[in-house]
């Protein structure tokens, strides 16, 4: 798009509202930040009068970003949407045009998200982005509430997957902290990475069995892949 921005122009303009003396983008996002990446300061745009909750829900179904929003950002989103239009979840969702459930879902990812953030060590926003989404909040939501933030903030602080977050979910249900369960599940990463490791060289991958300790080496011959014994490891 920045290159048929850049020899072409915005052939659509962007269509803004004004707020307080000033624009607020609805619709055409993606254009806007091409325009910005061509260095381009005018553009032409269609002014529209709409209140909060048209604008809100204008924003949501007109800009393309939405579809590449991931949970935690589409919780933020649907935060400012009720408190600015002061809905429910459930009048969110219909005038949106979106199932309750998914307004729910993602709000608990983003307020999970938020309150591990004041205690994370500078892992800023972006981490929790990456790290909270609906697979592991479905799964931390079976935890009772007064350890879920606990859970919630070793989840984050050693970037746990789903699957480590199911097995210290599994753990803490059993009666163990969520520090312990969430430490016993990176040392069985750490223990992982040493013990599955690879050597590629001169066209030759060895592999080391985690059960048994043997080596094995992986070739390719004749269009066919073939693994044979090379050696026992004693360590």
């Amino acid at each position: 798009m920045i290159e048929s921005v850049r020899e072409l122009g915005v052939l659509e303009p962007i269509v803004v509202r004004s707020v307080g003396g000033r624009f607020e983008l609805i619709s055409g996002h993606r254009r806007f930040q091409s325009l910005r990446a061509t260095g381009q300061k005018e553009t032409l745009c269609r002014v529209v009068e709409l209140d909060d909750a048209t604008a809100a829900v204008a924003l949501f179904k007109a800009n393309d970003d939405v579809e590449a929003w991931n949970d935690f950002e589409k919780g933020r989103f649907f935060q400012s949407f009720l408190r600015k239009c002061s809905l429910t979840e459930t009048e969110a969702a219909r005038i949106l045009g979106i199932s309750q459930s998914a307004v729910s879902l993602c709000l608990s990812v983003f307020e999970a998200g938020s309150r591990a953030a004041s205690r994370a060590n500078g892992s800023g926003v972006s981490l929790l982005e990456r790290t909270v989404n609906r697979n592991k909040i479905l799964e931390l939501k079976k935890l009772p509430e007064v350890i879920r933030d606990d859970a919630t903030h070793q989840v984050v602080e050693n970037r746990l997957t789903e699957r480590e977050t199911r097995a210290v979910v599994a753990k803490v249900l059993e009666g163990a902290s969520p520090e312990l369960a969430a430490t016993e599940a990176v040392n069985r990463r750490e223990a992982a990475k040493s013990e599955r490791y690879t050597v590629k060289k001169r066209g030759l991958t060895l592999i080391k069995c985690r059960t048994c300790g043997m080596i094995l080496y992986l070739t390719h011959k004749n269009g066919r892949h073939l693994l044979q014994t090379a050696a026992r490891s004693d360590g």
